[in-house]
């Protein structure tokens, strides 16, 4: 039997809601505290994923590509939009940190320990 209210509204992701406005009140915060930057952006571009782009889910499959090292080609086909954008969440939402580890083996070889300095015996 129908209650003559037609469709039933769809219901909401509570924890996509919940991030959003998460975000969207720390971003208020920091606006009236005068602070802007790459922070801000950083969420704003965070919150705009969620909201355009897969929800909450989207946005943890974006840090998990992040992570992972993925390409901006491999994000921006993913998420549906130009390489350039995908570059500039990339960019915007953090930091690059490349190390470079030589094999144990060669440092044992040369003399030096973990930290690069030359054992002299």
């Amino acid at each position: 039997m129908s209650d003559g209210g037609g469709a039933k509204p769809k219901r909401r992701d509570a924890a996509r809601d919940d991030v959003k406005l998460a975000l969207e009140r720390w971003i208020k915060e920091r606006r009236q505290a005068g602070v802007s930057g790459d922070e801000v952006k950083a969420a704003q571009i965070a919150r705009r994923i969620i909201v355009s782009y897969g929800g909450e889910q989207g946005l943890r499959s974006f840090i998990r590509m992040l992570e992972q090292g993925r390409p901006g080609t491999e994000i921006a086909q993913k998420f549906g939009v130009t390489r350039q954008r995908a570059n500039q969440w990339k960019d915007a939402i953090g930091t690059c940190k490349t190390s470079y580890e030589v094999r144990p083996s060669l440092l044992e070889l040369i003399g030096t320990d973990a930290g690069g300095v030359l054992k002299i015996s």
